[in-house]
């Protein structure tokens, strides 16, 4: 028997929800209006000791939006990170952006994060895949169901749509507060479509346009961005800012290149390198190190790693542009 709406509004009180952030009032309160329209009880607070004693007491599930404020608090996210796992207190994101989140993950502990989203979203699909992913855990505590990109099983990506790190195009007009959208990333046909997306008649369907995936792993935020911004409107995207992510996002989704910084900390460039290629499935997986060294010794180093090539990070747009189409044009891929 279908549920009623009693049952549903009974059920979600199973469920408070603990707001951390260290946005403005605005996005605050925006964010707090949304979840609670859709039912849930709500309690906001930031990054500090009163929010993590509610954990487990007073609020059964976490909902962190990562604002660069907030991942200023990294001790203290890294408490209610294991306050979360000892409490068995799932964890929802919302970041900026993909390197944010990148940066979020790599505090809080994956064993605790349900679900994340990446904005633009639209709030009331977001709070209807956390009613979902919510209402399959049961009762909390319950049988965990958390993402693990490496496993593909846990959650179907086509039954729960969730963010596959492809960079959206940036919208051209303002956002409201009830919806937090931009465009769809553009993808045309040279096929013009008429007003109600049916296909005129006589012709044969339009191919989607698929575009190459690019994994893009560097420290720096900085590079990061502006891999995103060159490269994101050609390509599809996805960042990651350590070793470890770099291999769960291959898992997740094999990239056809992967530009990686040859200089990294904890697991540098070349260990990276090896850690993939050994493996049957990725040896070929075509990488191109990152570089700020431009002379001759150390250029030599790099290529002795036989990458499928270098690039400068003193590189223009144009030129990182330039290098990427005639990679791809030569008839690579990974």
């Amino acid at each position: 028997m279908p549920a009623t709406p009693v049952d549903e509004k009974l059920r979600l009180h199973d469920f408070t929800i603990l707001l951390i952030t260290e946005a403005t009032s605005y996005i605050n309160t925006t964010i707090k209006e949304r979840i609670k329209e859709a039912g849930f009880p709500v309690m906001a607070g930031i990054a500090d000791r009163e929010s993590l004693d509610r954990i487990g007491l007073k609020a059964n599930v976490l909902f962190l939006y990562a604002s660069p404020k907030l991942l200023d608090k990294q001790s203290i996210l890294q408490k209610i990170s294991s306050k979360a796992v000892e409490m068995d207190v799932p964890i929802f994101i919302l970041a900026q952006d993909p390197v944010e989140l990148a940066h979020i993950q790599a505090i809080i502990s994956p064993d605790s994060i349900l679900r994340d989203f990446v904005r633009p979203i639209d709030f009331g699909e977001m709070t209807n895949i956390m009613k979902a992913d919510l209402f399959g855990l049961g009762r909390l505590p319950g049988p965990p169901r958390f993402y693990s990109p490496c496993q593909p099983s846990d959650v179907p990506l086509a039954a729960e749509p969730e963010f596959d790190g492809i960079i959206p195009q940036p919208a051209d007009s303002p956002q409201t507060p009830d919806s937090d959208k931009t465009a769809e990333s553009a993808q045309t046909s040279d096929t013009d479509q008429p007003a109600d997306g049916n296909q005129p008649a006589g012709l044969p369907p339009a191919e989607p346009i698929v575009r190459k995936k690019i994994l893009a792993v560097d420290d720096s935020g900085t590079v990061l961005r502006s891999i995103i911004n060159w490269l994101g409107n050609e390509y599809a995207v996805t960042v990651a800012n350590s070793g470890f992510k770099a291999i769960r996002a291959i898992c997740k989704d094999r990239p056809d290149l992967v530009l990686l910084d040859y200089e990294m900390p904890v697991c540098d460039g070349p260990q990276l390198l090896r850690m993939i290629q050994s493996e049957a499935d990725y040896e070929n997986l075509p990488i191109i190190f990152l570089t700020g060294r431009n002379d001759r010794n150390s250029i030599l180093q790099i290529m002795s790693y036989h990458p499928a090539g270098y690039l400068l990070k003193s590189s223009g747009a144009e030129t990182v542009k330039s290098a990427i189409r005639k990679f791809f044009d030569a008839g690579n891929r990974g």
